[in-house]
């Protein structure tokens, strides 16, 4: 479904914004700031190790183990004078899973949550932004947010 063909990227971008109201505000800014969308990348299924889960039973048994599946995908902008921006991006489970319960529930809740983030449901993902980075040829700086995206724009505009 996620290949490099343009209208495909649109959509893919299109899903991004319609998650996160931020993340729409951060590529509407991009955007207006004279940046295009050079490429993407697929988005591809990772094994989210950081998010992993076991659930034991008061006796010490493992009730259920799980690590959770997240989607990455590089967005790549360009401006006319080769200055770019790069987002790489991570779609997570937005449940906090540690916070599940040993139970009955908590493992059908885990299931639910196996099943629908696998699926790439939105609805149970949330967007991770993993690296910015700004540049123009081997001038570059790294950032882990979009936050002041304003003056990181304005910084790389000096290269």
């Amino acid at each position: 479904m996620y290949n490099n063909s343009m209208n495909e990227t649109k959509e893919t971008i299109k899903i991004l914004k319609e998650k996160s109201r931020s993340f729409r505000n951060s590529i509407n800014k991009i955007i207006k700031a004279g940046y295009t969308l050079k490429t993407q990348t697929e988005f591809k299924m990772f094994d989210d190790v950081d998010s992993g889960v076991t659930i034991i039973k008061d006796n010490g048994e493992v009730a259920m183990e799980w690590t959770p599946k997240g989607f990455e995908t590089t967005l790549i902008f360009a401006d006319n004078e080769d200055r770019e921006i790069r987002i790489d991006i991570n779609l997570i489970s937005k449940t906090d899973l540690y916070k599940l319960k040993a139970d009955e529930l908590g493992t059908s809740q885990m299931a639910l949550i196996v099943i629908q983030t696998e699926k790439m449901n939105l609805d149970f993902m949330k967007i991770d932004t993993q690296l910015v980075e700004y540049s123009k040829g081997w001038d570059s700086f790294d950032r882990t947010s979009l936050r002041d995206l304003d003056k990181q724009i304005e910084e790389l505009s000096h290269f």
